[in-house]
């Protein structure tokens, strides 16, 4: 699958055009289409707004006097203060193309045929707390009636933000947007509040909001965007949504500029203990290799430790993904579980440069995960989700750049086979697991086969390790088995590697002290009581067998406690892991000629 690139030349992958990523928000629905005669939050709008196939269609919803919710963006009608007027009263009042004006049932009656299209409603500030919740409850109501209610058919705005709170705690799946302009990225994440709206004066302001919002996996938009030349500086800057009374004139400008997308297999792909799997995106061929429960198939089948390579000159990057199954964060960030994590070469080592995790609500939806660079030629090497399977992974450039694989600067392949804190257990990233780490800092291939719970010295994971392409192991193998487990299975797990790779090295590690044991005496005394018999077993090991070792590894300090949750580290952990191994593993390493 992967492309060979000459040393001399650089060759464009041919790309397919991806979908539109920048999406077409019509504000008040397409009401400047003929069809609509000028009229906002009409019916005729909405409807016009489906026909040309937007992806959304933004609407403004008031509660009346009687509590009836309408659709409408002042809060008066012809001088009458909803509020103050009953819905009998306020219907008889014609829109401007004659049209009768829509409750919010009526519209969501029309708005069940747009099947296609998103419904951007817009909550209006209420005047006091109370109602803002009425308004919350009584637009709930009317979804579910029309059986609307679902985050892939609806998404909530509002400049209230005791609205935004509100669906934040009570519908937290629901994208949620804060419109008024006041507060930043990290204040919105903080409450819960999962994006934001804001006029385009305010992003011309604080064009940084953007990226920051993607890094933390929120939504972002953009209103009220008409010119030509602000809709080219929002798409150039990333944004993922733009609402807009010009949405053809957007379209056109879309289809003008575009994106290409080029599968990751088809770049280059490192990482990989079965280089051939039924799905590319899988680490263990589980059809071929037999004797896995269903936790080991699953975890073996997960993306960690794989990355891809490649090469650009786009400002922005993005990452569309289908997921065969999302990993659920548990003592990580999604970003661990589900994200991407990207890394460029600068100065001759791979410097971070962004992070993004797609929709949980539509996996089509892509992430952001740099935006704003500066047009030159960089070397990529961008991690996929260490908790996920994948079945597709699509990367995105703009229109008009160049993206092709790049060839591995990495030597040799040595495997890690371990428990959670191989397979990156409590970072907040995909690069901060320890062989990855390992990876950059040496510039030799780790290949991650950590299967969190479940690296219990098994044959079925022998045979794979023994049939694998590898010039040497590494094992974090103590930590999740018993005694019993490490005695019988121990030396019949070396010799199935050994009988398969006679002279490689085998380098088996200490499992780290677990902060757990610093009061909870009966784990204390287990898990010292496993570890002294891992050391007999291991002096014993290392006189019956040739080319095994035993390297003691450490996460913590004295000075600062690592755990994220009592058995595994954190980032800083983590990199205390590695740097506490790099010297043993490479002088292990170089007596075999893998430097």
């Amino acid at each position: 699958m992967k492309k060979i690139l000459s040393a001399l030349s650089f060759i464009l992958l041919s790309l397919a055009l991806a979908a539109q990523n920048v999406h077409i928000a019509a504000q008040w629905g397409y009401w400047k289409s003929p069809e609509a005669g000028g009229a906002q939050n009409s019916l005729a709008s909405l409807k016009s707004a489906r026909d040309h196939n937007f992806w959304g269609s933004e609407f403004d919803v008031q509660l009346t006097l009687d509590e009836v919710a309408i659709v409408n963006h002042d809060d008066e009608i012809e001088g009458k203060k909803i509020c103050d007027h009953k819905w009998n009263e306020l219907r008889k009042i014609r829109l401007s193309s004659g049209e009768l004006r829509p409750s919010l049932d009526d519209y969501l009656k029309l708005g069940e045929s747009c099947t296609d299209m998103m419904l951007v409603m817009e909550l209006r500030p209420q005047h006091s707390d109370k109602k803002d919740e009425k308004l919350v409850e009584k637009a709930v109501e009317s979804l579910k009636k029309h059986n609307l209610f679902s985050p892939d058919r609806v998404m909530f705005i509002s400049f209230s933000y005791r609205i935004c709170e509100v669906i934040a705690q009570k519908y937290p799946e629901f994208s949620n947007q804060y419109l008024e302009g006041d507060r930043t990225p990290s204040e919105l994440n903080a409450a819960g509040i999962n994006g934001f709206g804001y006029k385009y004066d305010v992003l011309s302001r604080h064009p940084e909001w953007v990226a920051q919002a993607h890094k933390l996996g929120m939504s972002t938009n953009v209103r009220t965007v008409n010119k030509e030349e602000d809709m080219k500086f929002f798409i150039d800057l990333g944004i993922d949504c733009i609402t807009t009374d010009e949405p053809l004139l957007l379209r056109k400008l879309l289809s003008s500029t575009g994106t290409y997308s080029v599968e990751a297999c088809d770049l280059n792909l490192i990482g990989k203990i079965c280089p051939e799997t039924p799905k590319i995106y899988n680490r263990v061929d589980t059809v071929a290799y037999t004797g896995f429960n269903r936790t080991e198939n699953k975890r073996a089948r997960m993306s960690a430790g794989i990355a891809v390579l490649f090469k650009t000159n786009a400002p922005k990057i993005q990452v569309a993904t289908v997921y065969e199954s999302m990993g659920n964060p548990g003592n990580a960030t999604l970003l661990t579980y589900s994200g991407y994590d990207l890394y460029i070469k600068k100065d001759n080592k791979w410097v971070w440069a962004g992070i993004g995790v797609p929709s949980r609500k539509a996996n089509k939806e892509p992430a952001t995960i740099v935006t704003s660079m500066d047009g030159s030629m960089h070397e990529c090497m961008m991690y996929l989700p260490l908790f996920s399977i994948l079945d597709t992974v699509k990367v995105i450039i703009p229109k008009g750049y160049e993206i092709a694989p790049l060839e591995s600067p990495f030597r040799h392949r040595v495997a890690f086979f371990g428990s959670s804190f191989t397979h990156g257990a409590s970072t907040s990233r995909g690069g901060m697991a320890y062989p990855s780490i390992f990876t950059r800092n040496t510039g030799i291939q780790a290949l991650n086969l950590g299967i969190s719970g479940n690296c219990k010295l098994q044959q079925s994971f022998a045979r794979v390790i023994a049939d694998a392409d590898i010039d040497a192991l590494v094992c974090d193998a103590f930590s999740n088995p018993s005694i019993s487990e490490i005695e019988e299975r121990l030396f019949p797990f070396i010799e199935t590697v050994q009988a398969a790779h006679p002279g490689m090295p085998i380098i088996f590690q200490r499992t780290i002290y677990r902060e757990y044991r610093n009061f909870n005496t009966y784990k204390d005394k287990e898990e010292q009581a496993r570890i002294d018999r891992t050391e007999e077993l291991m002096k014993e090991a290392m006189k019956r067998y040739k080319d095994v070792y035993y390297i003691y590894p450490e996460a913590s300090c004295k000075e600062l406690y690592t755990t994220v949750d009592g058995t595994h580290p954190g980032d800083y952990g983590y990199y205390l892991w590695e740097r506490s191994i790099e010297k043993p593993l490479l002088r292990i390493l170089r007596k075999y000629g893998i430097k």
